[in-house]
């Protein structure tokens, strides 16, 4: 969003339905891949998301 010459962002606290998308950003990443994919679970999204 601009208004005027600044850029503006919307930050929403992130949601259990958010999580499929949040993985999938994560494991579509080129650099810093994680070495085993499967020991970022579910529940430890969740545990962030839920502070």
């Amino acid at each position: 969003m601009m208004f005027g010459s600044e850029l503006c962002y919307r930050i929403r606290q992130a949601v259990p339905a958010d999580i499929p998308a949040m993985s999938d950003i994560r494991l579509s990443v080129q650099q810093n891949k994680l070495a085993d994919p499967g020991k970022i679970t579910d529940a430890m999204y969740l545990e962030h998301i839920m502070l």
